[in-house]
C-alpha cells in the first residue's frame, strides 16, 4: 500500500503593474507555512524581470534594463505589498 508522504498546493497571483504584470505560481506543503515566492515581471509574453522573497526575509530583484525606471520601483513595491498579502492569506500560523 501506498503512503502519502506530502501534499502540495498550487496558487496563482498576478497584479497589474503599468503595462506589465507580476505572475505568481506558488507551490506550498499543504499544512504547511510558505518557504519562498517567486514572480515574473512580463509585457505579453516577454519576461522582464524575476523577483523572490525567502523564508528568512531576504528579498531578490532582476529586472531589465528595458524596464523604465518608474515601471522598476513600481513593480518592486507592488512585489512587496503582494508578498505581505500572500503570506497573510496562505500562510497557516
Amino acid at each position: 500500500m501506498a503512503t502519502k508522504l506530502s501534499s502540495i498546493t498550487r496558487t496563482s497571483y498576478k497584479s497589474e503593474v503599468g503595462d506589465m504584470e507580476l505572475s505568481y505560481n506558488i507551490a506550498q506543503n499543504t499544512g504547511e507555512n510558505l518557504q519562498d515566492i517567486y514572480a515574473s515581471l512580463k509585457k505579453g509574453d516577454k519576461k522582464l524581470g524575476n523577483l523572490s522573497s525567502t523564508s528568512n526575509g531576504e528579498i531578490n530583484i532582476s529586472i531589465s534594463r528595458d524596464v523604465p525606471e518608474d515601471i522598476a520601483t513600481l513593480a518592486f513595491t507592488t512585489f512587496i505589498s503582494d508578498v505581505k498579502q500572500i503570506k497573510s492569506e496562505l500562510n497557516v500560523n
